[in-house]
């Protein structure tokens, strides 16, 4: 029989195994940020309140650091996604030897969706 447990059940579970483990020895603040960042809670007596407050504190910069560079990276991939777009209905409309209405109209779109991509670049926040 398997049983289900919710997130909150999870999550205390853990806290009582981490204050089980304060209590054994003692934490660096690299690893207490490691439970930070995992989002779990714990309340440990050998930090002072300025100490947990500036664990705490770190958490949001990683997050945005990686939001940030996961933003980047999906416009870097649609950057590419859309060059390709254009080659690809390049060749495909010069491949016969003239243009019709429909080829520069697929080719007018692709470079208008571009340079619009161009634009959504995301803003660096340092």
């Amino acid at each position: 029989m398997i049983r289900t447990c919710t997130f909150r059940q999870l999550s205390q579970v853990a806290g009582i195994f981490i204050n089980i483990i304060n209590r054994k020895c003692k934490f660096t603040v690299r690893s207490q940020k490691k439970f930070l960042m995992a989002g779990i809670s714990h309340q440990s007596s050998s930090f002072s309140p300025l100490e947990q407050k500036i664990m705490k504190d770190k958490e949001p910069s990683d997050s945005k650091e990686f939001v940030g560079n996961l933003k980047n990276g999906i416009w870097l991939f649609g950057l590419s996604s859309w060059v390709f777009g254009i080659t690809d209905r390049s060749i495909a409309s010069f491949a016969d030897g003239y243009l019709s209405a429909l080829d520069l109209t697929q080719l007018f779109t692709a470079a208008t969706f571009f340079v619009a991509w161009l634009f959504l670049k995301p803003t660096s926040r340092v």
